[in-house]
């Protein structure tokens, strides 16, 4: 009964859109005994607020979980790729500006400041000036997170 109540709870605080509340009382209510389908509305709810990696691991522990149908279980499996697969946000800024920059080998179009989508996965940028240093760094994009890199490239060469 208390399992009930608290997943009532949290499915108001989600249609109200209070996710962070709604995670509490549907972590609450797994925990007191509540069917699988709360870890899914953790998951669900972890996404509404933006936290990909967060909602992956609901995503986890629901599919680790035997009472799964065939097509809960294959949802959430296309639900969870999804998550891991999110392109990110990549934002290069120099100073001075004006740099150009490489992802794995292919220029960007632009000079600095730049921002472009970026596959899941490591990367290389290098970011290159006339009269300055190149730089370089890897990155890895995950769950969609923004990524930035600021480059302070005022070494030049004579």
């Amino acid at each position: 009964m208390a399992a009930r109540e608290l997943d009532r709870q949290g499915v108001e605080r989600f249609r109200d859109g209070h996710y962070a509340d709604a995670v509490r009382y549907f972590e609450a209510a797994y925990r007191l005994g509540g069917p699988s389908s709360e870890l899914w509305n953790v998951a669900r709810s972890k996404e509404k607020l933006d936290d990909a990696e967060g909602a992956c691991l609901a995503i986890d522990a629901y599919l680790a979980r035997r009472d799964l149908s065939a097509q809960d279980r294959a949802e959430a499996d296309r639900e969870a790729r999804a998550l891991r697969t999110r392109p990110s946000l990549l934002s290069v800024t120099t100073a001075p500006a004006g740099a150009f920059v490489s992802i794995d080998g292919v220029q960007a179009a632009g000079p600095t400041p730049i921002s472009l989508d970026v596959a899941a996965g490591r990367h290389v940028v290098v970011v290159r000036r006339a009269g300055n240093v190149s730089e370089t760094r890897q990155f890895e994009a995950r769950f969609g997170r923004a990524i930035i890199v600021s480059l302070d490239l005022g070494v030049t060469r004579d």
